[in-house]
């Protein structure tokens, strides 16, 4: 957790945010395209790093990588098979899930009891 590190670097952050055209702002703010929805409910958009990590945690599988990265043929090989296996195993899902089955979960706070006690 090196925040002095976040810190030093919050001017030069600011800075390039405020020479971003104009356009590119408008894409981050009004269309929001600095997140992602995996789902459709609301509120559970993640930053685009997030699903890149949840994707390596797929592909790893139970084992984990040890060692992997010691093995320079092995790594090579991790590398290029991993994202296609995780693509085999969404389709897989998608056509083996009944059409009727609803996929969104909705959230938890997402009733009208909890908007009531709120």
């Amino acid at each position: 957790m090196d925040h002095a590190n976040y810190a030093r670097w919050a001017s030069i952050h600011f800075r390039d945010m405020k020479s971003l055209p104009s356009t590119t702002m408008n894409e981050f703010i009004h269309h929001k395209h600095w997140v992602l929805s995996k789902t459709d409910n609301k509120f559970s958009s993640i930053p685009f790093d997030q699903p890149l990590e949840q994707e390596n945690k797929l592909v790893k599988g139970s084992g984990g990588v040890i060692g992997i990265t010691q093995n320079p043929s092995a790594l090579r090989k991790w590398m290029l098979s991993g994202p296609e296996i995780s693509r085999l195993i969404d389709q897989f899902e998608d056509t083996c899930m009944d059409e009727n089955e609803e996929r969104q979960h909705p959230h938890h706070e997402q009733n009208l009891q909890t908007q009531k006690t709120f």
